[in-house]
């Protein structure tokens, strides 16, 4: 179908459910949401195809007008993802109607004036379970209507525990006084199903809930054999979840298939992964092919039509690409001359809570061999929105610090390293840009604090020799250039720093007590310089590689860790955002436990290191989407409102990670994700967080 009459269709769909009232528009529009209208947009959200076939590979539309560089369906698309607000909740006259499940709060106003918050919990549409509490201002009488899908044969609905009855193809009509938290629990059935062909041919498309499912190259390749849909006398199939997928596949599930070598007999099951139809083809490329309908039977050696494209655009001489006007995967984009210049920072006030974020300064050529963005390009999705920046720029420093302050992040926490071969000789530091070559000469670098993370660990580096070249080489370098800088991070008179492996500063300084004695006098020589001692944090993860578990008995002041929960081994396989949130929950408190010290909490939204190692197993990749984040970042707010308002353990919170593009964990601003993990933040640690609006610089 082509773009622009899915978006068409969504807006007949959603004023006749306006109109009419009638549940099975909302179905509609829910299955054009989920297949039609996402699976045309590329992965990045910046471009869309003109057609979105049911067989093939998926093709960029090209430029229809050089103007404006667009085509209508690139201006339309997103028209419908905008559309979906105004039907997923609306009112009727008697209360709130709830057509759209997916995580997230709306507000509703009775024709009395009350307001009736509705929060969704779920996962839906991967599982089948959404609980919703019901919160209005003050106790109400109104009936609150939920969609039960015409697909939905076997649903469970429960309010505060007690079973509602509900048929498919309707609203549920809950008719009662409610109270504020309030809770519904719905369970849809969403068991696999096969959809015949509506003319009748010998093919079957496999459906789960509202998802269409495809086979995809990816995760199915071909077979010399030919096969049959396994469906069971009621029309269903029966899905397994794939134990692993591609990181960039959204939903995947084993699907039963019969190989018939003769008529009667030697008849056997084999199971094919299909995905949902989105993730199909998602590669956008022409090795990236996928299929919906599923002939009876299907020959698995030709089962993807191959040069689709051909048939889409039979005059062009090449397969459209994704414009590198539009920040396609070929497009190397970088700031341009006339927008180098940020807007001066408009911070958000966070009262009491000292919000930062670990840094790694890698983003300057020669870092790592000269190829640090190139091992990033692959993943497209990753490109900051500065482009493929140059991280010794102060210009883009400048453009750094005013996201970080506009959303309530008030330092960086940069990993700090000594030259290799540097023991026993004046300080020569290593990956040193961001401070010296774009912080201390950026225009807003004075209104920005920082603290640093001694990499003590990487073999890339060195640490220390013994306790005198730690004291009269590596501290004073330390007091000259960052201690008594204005915008060093200082807290009652401290400044603050990290020690990445406390356990090798243990082997270099030999022993617990030796490395006691060499940080109080750390301290001393601080005292004598003008400060009140110094605040030492040492980072712990509970892994085989940081088998220390007293930091307290070599003195340090507090405990924190620069990842959860991958480092420490919590994480389940595959997992789903409510257990990761659990699993850092969990490490918090170990932590804590284990190193006999009060603990800063560290909060983190993925792992997925596959650009420096290929090999990197693509289950043990994981990410919390900003909603899910934003979620983590108030169970961490709660946590720290439960401690001592005036400790630093109780205000302090670091962020996993402004910018680590290769492991896969930043919370800067990227193509894929926008300025979604910054908002979370701004949304839970801002006092006061009055509207705001987010800006980026233009790209050449």
């Amino acid at each position: 179908m082509e773009t622009c009459v899915t978006v068409t269709w969504m807006k007949l769909c959603s004023q006749l459910l306006r109109l009419t009232g009638d549940p099975a528009w909302a179905d509609e529009l829910e299955v054009s949401l989920y297949n039609a209208l996402l699976g045309a947009m590329t992965p990045g959200g910046d471009w869309w195809s003109y057609w979105c076939p049911l067989a093939g590979q998926r093709v960029p539309s090209p430029h229809q007008h050089s103007d404006v560089q667009l085509s209508c369906c690139v201006a339309n698309g997103p028209r419908g993802l905008l559309l979906t607000p105004r039907w997923a909740q609306m009112m009727d006259k008697d209360g709130p109607v709830v057509n759209l499940y997916a995580p997230g709060t709306a507000t509703a106003k009775l024709a009395d004036g009350t307001d009736v918050k509705i929060i969704q919990e779920t996962e839906y549409p991967i599982t089948d379970q959404i609980a919703i509490t019901v919160t209005p201002s003050r106790k109400s009488h109104f009936v609150l209507r939920l969609r039960i899908p015409a697909w939905s044969t076997s649903t469970k609905l429960t309010v505060n525990g007690k079973p509602v009855p509900c048929q498919p193809g309707t609203y549920a009509k809950l008719d009662r006084e409610w109270s504020p938290g309030d809770k519904v629990v719905l369970n849809l059935d969403l068991r696999g199903r096969a959809v015949p062909a509506p003319s009748g041919a010998p093919e079957f498309a496999v459906k789960r809930g509202p998802i269409v499912l495809a086979l995809d190259s990816r995760l199915s390749a071909p077979q010399n054999i030919a096969v049959r849909l396994q469906v069971d006398d009621d029309g269903r199939v029966d899905l397994k979840h794939c134990t692993s997928k591609p990181d960039d596949v959204w939903m995947a599930f084993e699907v039963p298939f019969e190989v018939r070598p003769s008529h009667f007999f030697n008849h056997r099951q084999i199971r094919l992964a299909m995905c949902d139809f989105v993730s199909a083809g998602n590669g956008w490329s022409e090795k990236n092919l996928y299929r919906v309908w599923l002939p009876q039977p299907l020959f698995l050696g030709d089962m993807y039509p191959a040069n689709t494209w051909k048939l889409m655009y039979p005059d062009a001489q090449k397969r459209p690409v994704i414009p590198a006007a539009s920040g396609g995967a070929e497009a190397v984009r970088t700031l341009s001359s006339e927008s180098k210049s940020a807007p001066a920072p408009e911070p958000a006030e966070t009262g009491r809570y000292l919000v930062g974020a670990w840094m790694c300064p890698l983003w300057k050529p020669g870092c790592r061999n000269g190829k640090e963005w190139d091992q990033i390009m692959p993943f497209p999705e990753r490109q900051p929105l500065l482009g493929w920046y140059h991280e010794g720029d102060p210009g883009v420093t400048d453009w750094e610090i005013k996201w970080a302050l506009d959303h309530g992040i008030s330092f960086f926490v940069p990993c700090w390293y000594r030259e290799k071969g540097n023991l026993d000789k004046p300080v020569k530091p290593w990956l040193e840009h961001w401070l010296h070559e774009g912080l201390f000469k950026s225009q807003y670098g004075d209104r920005f604090q920082f603290a640093l993370l001694w990499e003590n660990g990487s073999k890339q580096a060195c640490g220390i020799a013994s306790e005198k070249d730690l004291l009269e080489n590596v501290l004073p370098y330390w007091l000259e250039n960052y201690f008594h800088r204005k915008n060093y991070l200082v807290l009652d008179g401290k400044p603050v720093l990290f020690i990445y492996r406390p356990e090798i500063l243990i082997k270099e300084l030999g022993g617990v007590e030796q490395t006691r004695a060499a940080i109080g006098k750390m301290r001393d020589r601080c005292i004598r310089e003008g400060f009140k001692g110094l605040t030492v944090i040492g980072e712990y993860h509970e892994s085989p590689a940081n088998p220390l578990k007293d930091l307290k008995g070599i003195g340090m002041d507090f405990v924190s860790s620069y990842h959860w929960p991958t480092f420490a081994g919590k994480l389940p396989r595959p997992a789903m955002p409510a257990e990761i949130i659990r699993a850092q929950q969990m490490c918090w408190k170990e932590q804590e436990k284990n190193a006999s010290l009060p603990g800063i909490l560290t909060v983190s939204m993925g792992w997925d290191s596959r650009p420096w190692n290929p090999k990197f197993p693509k289950s043990s990749c994981w990410r919390l989407d900003p909603q899910d984040f934003q979620k983590l970042c108030m169970d961490a707010k709660a946590e720290l409102d439960k401690r001592p308002a005036s400790s630093l353990e109780g205000r302090m919170l670091l962020v996993d990670n402004w910018n680590e593009f290769g492991e896969g964990h930043y919370v800067m601003p990227t193509r894929q994700f926008g300025f979604g993990y910054l908002d979370a933040i701004r949304n839970v640690f801002s006092i006061s967080p009055k509207p705001h609006s987010d800006t980026a610089p233009e790209l050449r």
